[in-house]
This record gives structure tokens, C-alpha cells and sequence, in this order.
């Protein structure tokens, strides 16, 4: 009962907003034709929430402006019937208006503001003349006719306010984010300055490493050769430094982790910002120009842990523009969208470079896995990105990844994780 709810409160919301704004207006032509400001406020609301459904919303709209109405003017008309006969066309308004909406911009996650401000223009001049000839009927349409330059400039003037509007509020939400972009960028820099610290006890613990695997083949090199008592005191030596190893690296891990748990609101962003600074930067990159990278999102959410979301991501797109380099396609692609359900964000990854063979899936995610190596001097890259992308996958979200594959044609990646672990609550 309660997601049903929340499913439909935005609109609930929407609604009330717009029956309360629509009792701000001006009449003209006669027959209780309207002009209010909720038309001018309703497209902002859609502009900024593009997750609202125009048709349901219209619908919300419809039955709660009359319904509105009916009530306010019942001493006016003396009955029920009278009163909501008298302003049933407004209805339609709204459902004319919801249905342009929805076919020309729901959709079109991606659209800009000039085509918002021509598809708002025509939205509200097509649905006031909807309702202007309901209310006049149709055997006066060619009286009406010389006066529809008044609703053309109405619905200019409205549009011409809410473009304003939406500019407004796009300004003051840039320089927010200017603002948060430039605090994190300053915090972003400590952290840095605090992990390169971290860095240099990290390659001393490696040279340290270096140092107790010599000690370990020589005294496996000798052991025939010493006594009983040596062998003790040497593996006594070894033991002594894995334990101070161990101890070391036991500083580092709470030392990074105390330099992350520093500000937990670096680590907690929006999934949408997240996303878009990750592609745009790998846009940046040489070996990414010639692919089209394209990302289709549309749940906004503050993400957990973000930093493991990033990589898991991230390492999944380095391996698509890897493929890709080495494929002799033209129009190479990776593309990456969201399908939501009631418990789980789906996420999938395609790219259209050489492939997966099928006996290599199972592999793919293991430790020390790669099909990349330097043909100069024979070295193989490290293969820990897709077994990193598993393990965060599977023991930080609880989430599922497959992957299905066709050589020279296509990889998708699907990862499913839980929405409760992967959201923070607001």
C-alpha cells in the first residue's frame, strides 16, 4: 500500500498545485473561460522532474481541478450537477495539454530547452482552444476564429514566464553546484595529499616483502646444509618480519580508511552526477575519441559507497574501450542504461567490440584473468578488473553480474543490485 503510494504522491502533489494556482486567473470571451497561472507553473514541474508521467499527471489534474471547482462555486450554481456541468471543459484541457507533453518530450530523456519552450507553446495553445471551443460549441468555432491571436499571445506570454522561470532555477542550481563542486574538489585534494603518504609506506612494506622472500628461497637454497637450530632461528627471522609486514599494512588500511570515513559526504552523490562526470572523462581519453559513449539514466538517487560503484563501473568500461581499440569496426559503441523494477536497479553495459568467448565467461572474473599483454616485453596486465568488479558487485551490493557475449559483435554486462543497497535513504 504504501509504494503505491509513493508511486503516485508526485502526482497527488502536482495536482493540488495546480488547483490551488488555477484560482489565480483572468477571464475572457465569457462562458467561464480561464486564464490561470497553473499552466505556467505545470511545465517547470515537468522540466525538473522528467520521471512524471504528462498522461497521469493530466489525469490528476483533470478530476482534481474539478472537483476543485465544483466545490467553490456550488453557492454560485445552487447544484452539484450545475456546478460541475459548468466546468467539466477544463478537463480536456488537461488532457490535450498532458497528451502533447507526453508524446513529443516524455520520452526524449535527453531534450533541450528549445524544444521544450516550442512543445510548452503549442501544449498550451492547442489545449485552450480545445477548451474555448467545448465552452463556446462548435457552431460559433468562426466567430471565435478572429479572436485566437489572444490565446497565441497568452500562451506566449505564459511560456515566456516559465522559460524565465526555468532559467532562474538553473542558475541557482549551477552556482550550488559550483559551490559543492568546488568544496569536494578542496576536500578532494587533502584526501590525496593524505593517500600519497599512505602510498610511500605501501612501497616500503613491498621492498620489505622483497627482502623476506630472499631471506625464504635462501634458507630453502641451505636447509640441507644447516643444522636444526639455524633453521629455527631463521624461520623464526622470516615469521618475525611477515608479522611486522602484517602490522604495517594493518597502519596503511586504517589509515586509508580513516581518510575516507573523514567526510562521508564526498562518498554519498547523486548516481546521475556520478555517472556524468565518469563519461565525461573518458571522453577525454585518447583511447576513447572515436567511440560513441552514450549513458540513458533515469533515476536519480543519492548512492552508497559510491566510490565502489564508480569502479565497478568504471573497470567495466575500460575493458568495452580495450575491446574496442582492438576491433576494426567503424562505429564503435558502449552504451549504458538503467531498468528499474520494485527491489533492483538493472544496469547494462554493451559495447560492440570483438567479444567473449564462451568458454572464457567463467574466467573472465577470476584473479590474474586477462587477455591483454605487452607485445614488446610479454608482460600481462595484472587481470584484477572484472574479478574487482565481482567481488564489489557481490559482497558489497548483494547484486548479481552476468555477462553474455558474441565474438566480432557484441559484450552486454548486466549487474542487479538490490535498491536497498544501493540508495540512501532520504
Amino acid at each position: 500500500m504504501n509504494s503505491k503510494f509513493n508511486h503516485f504522491k508526485p502526482y497527488i502533489l502536482v495536482a493540488l498545485i495546480d488547483a490551488l494556482t488555477t484560482q489565480m486567473y483572468i477571464d475572457i470571451f465569457s462562458n467561464n473561460f480561464r486564464i490561470s497561472i497553473a499552466v505556467l507553473i505545470l511545465p517547470v514541474i515537468y522540466f525538473f522532474n522528467r520521471k512524471i508521467n504528462p498522461i497521469i499527471a493530466s489525469a490528476f489534474i483533470g478530476f482534481s481541478g474539478i472537483i476543485f471547482r465544483t466545490i467553490i462555486e456550488l453557492n454560485e450554481y445552487g447544484s452539484v450537477l450545475a456546478s460541475l456541468t459548468a466546468d467539466y471543459q477544463i478537463f480536456f484541457f488537461d488532457i490535450v495539454y498532458g497528451l502533447i507533453y507526453y508524446f513529443f518530450l516524455f520520452n526524449k530523456k535527453d531534450y533541450n530547452i528549445t524544444t521544450w519552450l516550442l512543445v510548452v507553446l503549442s501544449g498550451d495553445l492547442l489545449a485552450n482552444i480545445v477548451e474555448v471551443i467545448l465552452r463556446i460549441g462548435i457552431n460559433n468555432i468562426v466567430e471565435f476564429s478572429d479572436k485566437i491571436y489572444i490565446l497565441f499571445y497568452v500562451a506566449l506570454f505564459r511560456t515566456f514566464i516559465a522559460i524565465v522561470m526555468v532559467l532562474i532555477i538553473q542558475f541557482y542550481k549551477m552556482l550550488l553546484l559550483k559551490t559543492e563542486h568546488n568544496q569536494r574538489y578542496q576536500k578532494l585534494l587533502m584526501h590525496i595529499s593524505d593517500l600519497e603518504s599512505e602510498l610511500y609506506f605501501i612501497n616500503k612494506n613491498m621492498s620489505h616483502i622483497e627482502e623476506v622472500m630472499y631471506k625464504t628461497y635462501d634458507l630453502y637454497e641451505s636447509v640441507d646444509h644447516f643444522d636444526k637450530h639455524k633453521i629455527k632461528s631463521k624461520a623464526l627471522v622470516i615469521a618475525t618480519d611477515i608479522h611486522e609486514i602484517k602490522k604495517n599494512y594493518l597502519n596503511i588500511y586504517n589509515g586509508i580508511k580513516e581518510i575516507t570515513d573523514k567526510d562521508k559526504t564526498i562518498n554519498e552523490i547523486h548516481v546521475f552526477d556520478l555517472l556524468n562526470i565518469l563519461f565525461n572523462n573518458l571522453k577525454k581519453m585518447e583511447s576513447a575519441n572515436d567511440i560513441n559513449l552514450k549513458l540513458s539514466i533515469k533515476n536519480d538517487y543519492v548512492i552508497k559507497d559510491s566510490y565502489y560503484f564508480l569502479s565497478i563501473v568504471r573497470n567495466i568500461l575500460m575493458n568495452g574501450i580495450e575491446s574496442l581499440n582492438d576491433s576494426r569496426i567503424r562505429n564503435k559503441s558502449i552504451t549504458m542504461y538503467e531498468i528499474s523494477s520494485n527491489e533492483h536497479y538493472l544496469y547494462k553495459i554493451i559495447d560492440n567490440g570483438k567479444g567473449i568467448k564462451k568458454e572464457d565467461f567463467e574466467d573472465i572474473f577470476n584473479p590474474g584473468y586477462s587477455t591483454k599483454f605487452n607485445k614488446g616485453n610479454g608482460d600481462s596486465n595484472r587481470g584484477l578488473g572484472l574479478f574487482i568488479v565481482k567481488e564489489l558487485v557481490e559482497n558489497i551490493y548483494m547484486g548479481e553480474i552476468k555477462v553474455i557475449s558474441e565474438i566480432d559483435k557484441m559484450t552486454e554486462f548486466t549487474i542487479m543490485i538490490p535498491k536497498n543497497k544501493l540508495e540512501v535513504l532520504q
